[in-house]
C-alpha cells in the first residue's frame, strides 16, 4: 500500500465488487429474526460501560486516599 509499485489503470482489478441486494423472502426472514444490534453500537456500549465503571472505581479510590470526609 505505501511502499509497493504503482499499478497502471489497465492492471487494476476489472470486476466491480458489489453485493447483490437481498430478495423479498430474505427481507422477511431478517425482519422476523428480531432487532439486531449493530456491532458498532454494541462496541460503543461496552466502552461506555467500561468507562463509567472505571470512573467510579477511581472516584472511590481517590475519596479513600484523600480522606477528607
Amino acid at each position: 500500500l505505501l511502499f509497493g509499485k504503482k499499478v497502471g489503470q489497465e492492471e487494476k482489478f476489472p470486476r466491480v465488487m458489489v453485493a447483490t441486494p437481498p430478495t423479498e423472502a430474505q427481507y422477511v426472514t431478517l425482519h422476523r429474526s428480531g432487532n439486531a444490534i449493530s456491532g458498532t453500537l454494541l462496541l460503543a456500549g461496552v466502552f461506555l460501560i467500561a468507562f463509567v465503571v472505571y470512573y467510579f472505581i477511581n472516584w472511590k479510590y481517590l475519596a479513600e486516599t484523600w480522606g477528607m470526609s
